[in-house]
């Protein structure tokens, strides 16, 4: 493990932190002010509570329509945002749940390009992730052996021309339960942002600020944590050196922990792969190894929404043993998102002299645009964890006829793409690749 990372070395997947930066600032170009929003700031705050108001009648048959349109726009930035070279970690849930509170003060072009682009409306995106969210706390009472959790912040700049709709923080607080604050965005700002930071993610990431443009007057911050033990654990004789190639052919050593699994084979006409679940089998660690000849980038352009859907609900899962290595490997990645979402059709919103943030509300006579987007993840996978659900998981199996059942092997000893799942609606979390492993020292 990294020195700086401050990660707990008892968990099979330890600290997987991303925090997101939506930063609005005026541009400059003038647009019609709202003359009857001007009202303080800090009365705003007074009056707002998350309480959920308006989120209670969600209908929940709607979600797997909503889960889908998330796979989709999951998979599109995950393809934008690979690299070809290096790993690559991203969170597709947690980019979606600031551009949902940014959508909430968006409106015309701004907003419709938008929801084209994830693929839901404003209000199936508060309705949708308002339910994920609850889902997510409810699994986490149930288990606290895999925690997901994922909380959010608005950071309002002290100054008179600044003035913000209620609103806009009432939906945010009402669906996304979002932290609101009001502070002078100076040096001391920096240190609390970088607090809140640091405590939302147990410490993991100790800073994502350094300094604030003059011309910030917002931020929206998403920040997401998983601490997650194996559902089974790798035992020390599971673990084993070997070789992993990179596409170029470079090979190294690297430590891999072989297990054999039951009824989780994952297979399409490209490439086939396996899940390996976590305790309380609410999420998995889900795997795709692309066929010999077939580059990582080739595969994943290949990919939609729907059919990775498919791929992670497919019945061929049932009746198969399937012999699995992984690699332990730890990533960490940081990245500007900003051009990842203008190339996806976003592009309005980042454009001082289009975007429309009308609900959000105004500064003096300046437009507000959004100015970057940042994102910063780690990811650790190692053989530790416990033993919670192992006797149940291997029950369940034991009463199949092995000799009945078909063989496959799926060894990660070249590169390919894995995803953290939530099983209850199959969205993706997390996504990543694993182009290289780090040779042993």
């Amino acid at each position: 493990m990294k020195a700086e990372t401050k990660i707990s070395i008892g968990k099979v997947m330890s600290g997987i932190v991303l925090i997101l930066i939506v930063m609005l600032f005026f541009a400059g170009c003038g647009r019609k002010t709202q003359e009857e929003s001007n009202v303080a700031v800090v009365d705003l705050m007074a009056d707002i509570t998350s309480n959920g108001t308006g989120a209670e009648n969600i209908d929940l048959s709607l979600m797997e329509e909503s889960s889908i349109a998330v796979t989709d726009f999951s998979v599109k930035l995950f393809q934008d945002s690979l690299s070809e070279r290096e790993n690559t970690l991203i969170s597709p849930i947690t980019v979606l749940y600031a551009l949902a509170m940014t959508a909430n003060g968006a409106e015309g072009e701004s907003l419709a390009q938008m929801e084209e682009v994830i693929g839901l409306s404003r209000e199936e995106m508060n309705d949708y992730l308002y339910a994920y969210r609850n889902q997510m706390q409810e699994q986490m009472e149930k288990n606290n052996k895999c925690t997901l959790e994922l909380v959010n912040s608005i950071w309002l700049k002290e100054d008179e021309s600044l003035s913000v709709e209620q609103d806009f923080l009432q939906t945010n607080a009402d669906y996304y339960d979002a932290d609101i604050y009001r502070l002078p965005f100076d040096e001391a700002t920096v240190r609390s942002v970088n607090d809140w930071v640091s405590e939302s993610t147990d410490g993991t990431i100790d800073e994502i600020l350094t300094q604030m443009p003059e011309n910030a007057v917002m931020y929206l911050i998403s920040a997401t944590i998983l601490d997650a033990q194996w559902s089974e654990p790798y035992d020390s004789y599971q673990v084993r050196e070997g070789v992993f190639t990179k596409e170029d052919g470079t090979a190294c050593q690297a430590e891999f922990m072989y297990e054999t699994e039951y009824n989780t084979y994952l297979k399409d006409d490209n490439a086939q792969g396996f899940l390996k679940y976590y305790a309380g089998y609410g999420y998995a660690f889900a795997v795709l190894l692309p066929d010999e000849g077939i580059s990582i980038s080739d595969y994943a352009a290949s990919l939609t929404g729907d059919k990775l859907h498919k791929i992670l609900t497919d019945k061929y899962q049932t009746m198969v043993q399937v012999n699995t290595a992984i690699p332990k490997f730890e990533t960490a990645c940081e990245m500007e998102m900003s051009d990842i979402l203008k190339g996806m059709g976003i592009e309005d919103a980042f454009d001082g002299s289009k975007a429309d943030f009308a609900g959000i509300g105004s500064y003096v006579e300046e437009n507000l645009a959004i100015n970057r987007l940042l994102h910063k993840t780690y990811i650790a996978v190692d053989e530790q964890g416990t033993k919670a659900g192992a006797v149940a998981m291997e029950e369940l199996y034991e009463t199949e006829e092995p000799e009945e059942m078909e063989i496959k092997t799926v060894y990660l000893d070249r590169p390919f793409i894995y995803m953290i799942i939530d099983r209850e609606s199959n969205v993706p979390v997390f996504m990543g690749t694993v182009m290289e492993v780090q040779s042993k020292s």
